[in-house]
């Protein structure tokens, strides 16, 4: 079983409505100070950008987002504008599937979308696309992910460059890479660092590193995906935000548990254990969790590695994370095999294939067709496990897509051939 992703599409993409903050730019206590002296002195209808503005900067700090925007959203009622809440709805969404209320986020999000709509503005109709395109990205519902990200791609592109077209570009790669497509998801993160790189955009370039970094490691090429990785962090180190450089540790984390160096690894998932747990990041909590405990199981102490899985499996369950459950239950059913209990494991693969195929998620339906298999055979069906074997068979055979992968060659070769240039 694969140990969990984190794949970072965006962070912070508000419209801002200051000049003082561009997107561009990273937040710092500076600005942050600015804009709350000018908002204590501000009154009425005043207020709203510079709620927005906050909410911006402190895009990390969900709880604080969520109380600047309902000040703001209650001004607007008493002041209308559409743009701004167009921008107050979106950043509210985002603060929502942050915390893993991706219902509620997505109804925020829908409601931006259909007031952009109505005010006929590509940037505006384009920002609330995307945020609908991520929400349902979380949900793992690909096939509406993919439709927003197509919307708000379109709008984007005859503008030039933008930090939200690279972070449309990024989500677009992040929903082929949940979808086991890895050549058209290396497409859209290049794509994204291409237009990052342009712009001068180092933080967000960051990000793109650390997406690429993911994509060479399921294709099993783990040194080049620790250097890329490496490269994330590094930024991330010097400049922020934390969220991101928390998902960096635990990709980085992840990394060396599959170059066997899994005692290396756990410093770098137990760093990013602390910083989700004090950013009340459950999504990014899971995560860490799942993945300390394949560390537990590289070290050969199923009990410790079980204890994790199962903190992972409650808060997974508890903010519906699809993709997220596939993995861990599918975890939780290879120890069960690994201590000689298939019986125990076949329920367990059964539930999270149905659940892998249902969002599309064909590697790890394959990976557990074939283990699934495995199990029957242990207690003696043969048939049922010759059917999860032809099915397994079957689905590997959709997995083997060459024809794309020369599509990417050129793109690939650029970017390696820079960043060896920018380290040396």
């Amino acid at each position: 079983m694969r140990p969990t992703r984190l794949v970072a599409p965006l962070l912070g993409c508000l419209v801002t409505l200051l000049a003082a903050t561009t997107a561009a730019q990273s937040p710092t206590v500076r600005d942050t100070a600015a804009v709350e002296r000018r908002l204590a002195a501000a009154k009425g209808a005043d207020r709203i950008a510079l709620l927005i503005a906050l909410a911006e900067l402190r895009s990390e700090q969900a709880a604080a987002v969520m109380t600047l925007t309902q000040e703001a959203l209650a001004l607007l009622a008493a002041h209308p504008s559409p743009a701004q809440e167009v921008v107050a709805r979106a950043a509210r969404s985002f603060a929502l599937q942050a915390t893993g209320d991706y219902a509620t986020a997505l109804e925020e999000a829908q409601r931006a979308d259909r007031l952009a709509r109505e005010a006929q503005d590509d940037t505006l109709m384009a920002r609330a696309s995307y945020q609908v395109g991520l929400v349902e990205w979380r949900r793992a519902n690909y096939s509406a992910a993919t439709a927003a990200a197509a919307r708000a791609r379109a709008l984007l592109e005859p503008r030039g460059n933008s930090t939200l077209l690279a972070q449309t570009l990024s989500l677009v790669g992040a929903i082929h890479y949940l979808q086991a497509e890895y050549n058209a998801a290396l497409t859209g993160y290049l794509g994204a660092l291409q237009v990052s790189q342009a712009m001068g955009d180092e933080m967000s370039a960051a990000r793109w590193h650390n997406n690429i970094g993911l994509v060479y490691l399921e294709l099993g090429r783990k040194n080049e995906a620790l250097a890329a990785l490496q490269r994330a962090h590094d930024i991330h180190e010097r400049l922020g935000p934390k969220s991101s450089l928390t998902n960096t540790l635990n990709n980085i984390g992840l990394t060396l548990i599959e170059l066997e160096r899994p005692r290396e690894a756990l410093s770098y998932l137990e760093r990013s254990l602390a910083n989700d747990r004090a950013a009340d990041n459950p999504h990014g909590q899971a995560k860490s969790l799942s993945n300390i405990g394949y560390v537990y199981e590289k070290l050969k102490e199923p009990e410790r590695a079980v204890s994790f899985h199962r903190q992972a499996l409650a808060l997974r369950e508890r903010i519906g994370d699809k993709d997220g459950l596939v993995r861990t239950r599918g975890a939780l059913a290879e120890i069960e095999m690994q201590r000689g209990n298939p019986q125990a494991a076949i329920p367990l693969f059964e539930q999270s294939i149905a659940l892998a195929l249902e969002i599309n998620s064909r590697r790890d339906a394959s990976d557990q067709l074939r283990l699934l298999s495995s199990a029957h055979l242990a207690v003696g069906d043969t048939a049922r496990a010759f059917l999860a074997y032809r099915r397994f068979h079957e689905l590997q055979a959709t997995l083997s897509d060459s024809a794309t992968r020369g599509r990417i060659a050129e793109l690939e070769t650029r970017y390696q051939a820079r960043e060896r240039e920018r380290d040396l």
